[in-house]
């Protein structure tokens, strides 16, 4: 069992945890099948909604040639809504499909369109258009709601289709137990022969986890391979643990067999040998990932548990990339790190500060508050006015000689005493 995310409401807390199942031979085959049904309605509902659409443009395009005035009411009428496209699909309902459970279909359908207002939403400008789901991908799964499922110790049981008398309700099994809490859509997926459910429960706030003695206070910087901890004292946490380097040296001897197979036939990537080797590239690329969210976890637990309040700072991920330094940063869990912390500080009562993404953390000495400014900043390269390193800090107002990154995490330990700070709060309230 993991954790997969957490999330606040306005009563409750949500927690999301996935468990591993452990079905039957016979479960698994209606498992699958489940997961087949959930995709052929998920293409079928966006193919009748381009069809819909392309209509829509088609018509309304002919008839401004033609110079026919038609009303915008009439136009309206025949938009591709969730509701008209719903109907049209639920129409065209075959008789097989009311052998599966119908809640399938209405969730397929309801992530295709919030999936298409998201496309649509200016505001998320990377979301791409949602696609054609194919069988071949190495992730299938399906939804239902809290009405369609029943929890009982380590056991979940999934409701049958209306007119399926062959089978009884789906009972699928877990080495863990289920918690006594309501719980909201769960999501089942099956990944690289593995089945799993990822449940969220809706956890009352009374009942959360919360210290009012904590008075400590940290300033981390995020770095490539580790992370710099400020509380009165340095600490250095290393990201290149010794599993993980074995595992990276694992999965860097798998991938080149893989390359060398495509490159001496790249028709016959299908071949025993080298599904084979893929598979243990797969098995060891999920070992990683499973070592690092335990980390995470278990860091940012003693965190929260440690600490009062945290400064962290906003970083601009997406751009911070460069060529093959991108593995290091992607290796670095900078995002997966502060979205664990975000929703821990919440549940742990902990003062989560985030620092302005504009902050020069790195410019600004701790000591006398000295920016650089112009030749005199430091860069990845280092200063080549002045010839120091690049993980070197020297003021030149006062002469205090400290690590990059030391110095970094100290700045934003005094952040919220910093001028820079405080300047940024009197904007905001004239702003007001």
């Amino acid at each position: 069992m993991k954790r997969q995310s957490d999330e606040k409401t306005e009563n409750a807390f949500t927690r999301t945890l996935v468990y591993r199942l452990y079905p039957s031979k016979a479960d698994q085959v209606r498992f699958q099948r489940y997961c087949d049904y959930r995709r052929y309605v998920w293409n079928e509902y966006k193919d009748e909604n381009d069809h819909a659409y392309q209509r829509y443009r088609y018509e309304r395009t002919y008839y401004a040639k033609v110079g026919i005035k038609v009303k915008a009411k009439e136009f309206c009428s025949k938009y591709p809504t969730f509701a008209r496209t719903k109907k049209q699909v639920n129409h065209d309902k075959k008789a097989w499909e009311y052998k599966y459970p119908s809640k399938i279909a209405l969730m397929a359908m309801t992530d295709y369109d919030n999936a298409m207002s998201n496309f649509i939403n200016k505001a998320m400008p990377d979301w791409g258009k949602p696609k054609f789901r194919s069988k071949r991908s190495p992730r299938q799964g399906f939804k239902l709601p809290a009405e369609s499922l029943k929890l009982n110790g380590r056991t979940i049981t999934v409701a049958k289709g209306r007119k399926d008398k062959k089978h009884g309700n789906l009972v699928l099994k877990s080495r863990q137990s289920f918690l006594d809490y309501p719980i909201g859509t769960a999501s089942f997926y099956t990944e690289k022969g593995r089945y799993y459910v990822a449940v969220p429960y809706l956890i009352p706030k009374e009942e959360l986890k919360s210290d009012d003695k904590l008075k400590g206070k940290a300033g981390i910087d995020l770095n490539v391979d580790h992370y710099n901890i400020y509380d009165g004292k340095h600490k250095l946490i290393d990201l290149n643990m010794r599993q993980l380097k074995f595992y990276y040296d694992r999965i860097k001897h798998y991938q080149r067999l893989l390359a060398r197979k495509r490159e001496f036939d790249k028709k016959n990537t299908g071949s025993r040998n080298y599904l084979e080797t893929r598979a243990k590239l797969q098995r060891d690329y999920r070992r990683v990932a499973d070592i690092q969210n335990d980390f995470l976890q278990k860091l940012v637990l003693g965190l929260c548990q440690k600490y009062g309040q945290i400064v962290i700072e906003d970083l601009d991920v997406k751009h911070m990339k460069m060529g093959v330094a991108s593995k290091g940063l992607h290796r670095s869990m900078f995002g997966t790190f502060r979205s664990i912390l975000t929703y821990k500080s919440e549940q742990y009562g902990n003062d989560l500060v985030v620092a302005d993404r504009l902050y020069p953390s790195t410019q600004i000495c701790s000591k006398c508050q000295y920016r650089k400014t112009g030749d005199e900043k430091i860069t990845l390269w280092g200063n080549k006015k002045h010839h120091t390193k690049h993980n070197e800090y020297v003021c030149y107002n006062c002469g205090n000689n400290i690590d990059r990154d030391e110095n970094a995490s100290i700045n934003l330990y005094q952040y919220l005493d910093s001028k820079w700070y405080k300047e940024k709060s009197r904007a905001e309230k004239q702003m007001a």
